[in-house]
C-alpha cells in the first residue's frame, strides 16, 4: 500500500506510518522522488520535491532518517505501462493562445500535486520569477484533468473501434 504525501508532510507521515523507516531517494526530471518503507515492506510513503537529491538527502539525514539512493516500489518493474495516468493542465498564458502542460505518472496524482509540479517547473525555467503559487493560480486559471488508466484504456479502445 502506498501513501502519497506532499514533501512538507513526508517526515511526519513516514514516522507515523512506518517503524524505523528507511528512505530511498532518486532523481527525476522535476527534482527528487522520495520513498520510504520499513523492514516489513507492507507500506510505502512516497513524495516528490523540486529540490535536487543531495539537498533532500541532507535534509532527511538531518531529520534522523537512514537514506539510500534508489526507490522503493511495490513491483519490480520500473514503469507499469498498463497502469499509468496522464495529467494535463490548460492555463491562461501571456501569449495569444492558452497554454497546455502534460505529464505522465506511474500513479494517479492529486490536483494539488499536478499544480505544484507545473508551478515548480515554471519556476525552475525562470518563467515565474518572484511569483507565488497563489499568484500563479489566480493569474492562469488552470484547469487540471487527470486521466486514470481505465480512462486511457477506454480512449484507446474507442479509437481502435473507429479504425
Amino acid at each position: 500500500m502506498v501513501l502519497r504525501v506532499e514533501f512538507e508532510h513526508f517526515v511526519e507521515s513516514a514516522r507515523r506510518v512506518l517503524d524505523n523507516p528507511i528512505v530511498a531517494i532518486t532523481s527525476d526530471r522535476m527534482g527528487s522522488r522520495i520513498t520510504a518503507t520499513d523492514k516489513s515492506g507492507s507500506h510505502i510513503v512516497s513524495s516528490s520535491s523540486s529540490h535536487p537529491v543531495k539537498k533532500v538527502e541532507a535534509d532527511l539525514r538531518k531529520a534522523g532518517f537512514e537514506v539510500i539512493l534508489g526507490e522503493w516500489t511495490e513491483t519490480d518493474s520500473k514503469t507499469d505501462n498498463e497502469n499509468f495516468s496522464v495529467a494535463a493542465v490548460a492555463y491562461k498564458s501571456h501569449e495569444s493562445m492558452p497554454g497546455l502542460w502534460i505529464e505522465a505518472y506511474s500513479e494517479a496524482p492529486s490536483r494539488a500535486t499536478v499544480l505544484r509540479e507545473i508551478y515548480d517547473e515554471f519556476c525552475g525555467t525562470g518563467e515565474l520569477q518572484g511569483t507565488t503559487l497563489e499568484e500563479f493560480l489566480e493569474n492562469t486559471h488552470p484547469n487540471v484533468v487527470v486521466l486514470s488508466p481505465d480512462q486511457i484504456r477506454r480512449f484507446l479502445e474507442s479509437r481502435s473501434k473507429r479504425k
